[in-house]
């Protein structure tokens, strides 16, 4: 959330706030100190705040608003996330030297689980860490790193700003040698300038397409910015073809991912028929 999210309306045992970066900037700022002081809008009176690494100005910022409202601080400093060469391996963590481990992928994801038990032991200390460790075990997140076919190595991720698609491509780049193919959708608002050196030489093809009616970048205007900015890529208007020629072409040592947006989770669930979360959700 942030300063004029409406999740405001409520009253929060705790206000959480995760590793700041560039996004929504139509609504949070175009910098990082601007989108800092909108995310330390959830900030409430007497509310303890537990906050994941930042940078130093954007602690500074957000600890000052803490002050501000007599809220107590809590970060995460002491954790260790442990990622493996192995994708199909748990992310393994630390917390004040306890070991966790969460079955979704990567660093990142590492570190918003120990987040969580960082914001578990501040709420409630006789939660115990075996109770804690079985619901991280049970965690199940849908669009994140998740792999559309059971055999193949294809993955979606929602990630939508430089800061996720740059992590997720690091992921890739511990776990193959190989660099993916991809497919990328964007919604109209990103910032390709930002997003645009993060996807240089990080494919060995990139794959542009889009979907009507849902505010999606034009294949053909993604296809032509990003031409412009030296990235190399193939414009597929079609979004099942896009996925048709994806699926076609991967590989065991030759992965494919999926990203750019939320909005073209359907789509891809129903063509790779994936239902949602198992028809739980």
């Amino acid at each position: 959330g942030g300063r004029l999210d409406s999740t405001n309306v409520l009253t929060p045992i705790q206000t959480i706030i995760t590793s700041i970066a560039v996004d929504h900037s139509e609504i949070l700022g175009k910098t990082i100190d601007e989108i800092a002081f909108e995310k330390g809008g959830i900030i409430k009176n007497g509310t303890p705040l537990i906050l994941a690494n930042q940078e130093p100005t954007v602690k500074n910022i957000l600890q000052n608003r803490a002050k501000q409202k007599n809220s107590s601080v809590f970060t995460l400093n002491n954790s260790s996330i442990e990622t493996t060469a192995n994708i199909n391996t748990s992310t393994r963590f630390h917390v004040n030297d306890i070991s966790f481990c969460t079955p979704l992928r990567g660093y990142h994801q590492g570190m918003n689980a120990a987040i969580s038990v960082l914001s578990i032991n501040h709420f409630d200390p006789e939660i115990s860490t075996e109770t804690i460790q079985k619901g991280l075990s049970n965690v199940s997140w849908p669009g994140r790193l998740q792999q559309m076919d059971p055999i193949k190595p294809i993955y979606y991720d929602v990630a939508h700003n430089a800061h996720g698609i740059h992590t997720i491509l690091n992921m890739f780049r511990s776990w193959w040698s190989k660099k993916p193919l991809g497919v990328l959708v964007l919604k109209s608002e990103k910032n390709i300038n930002l997003i645009a050196p993060i996807l240089k030489d990080s494919f060995s093809e990139l794959i542009v397409t889009s979907l009507p009616d849902v505010g999606i970048i034009p294949a053909e205007t993604l296809w032509k910015t990003l031409t412009r900015e030296g990235i190399p890529c193939t414009m597929i208007k079609d979004v099942n073809i896009a996925l048709t020629t994806l699926n076609e072409n991967v590989s065991n040592d030759t992965p494919g991912l999926i990203f750019g947006s939320h909005y073209i989770a359907n789509a891809i669930f129903e063509f790779f028929s994936f239902s949602f979360d198992n028809g739980v959700i």
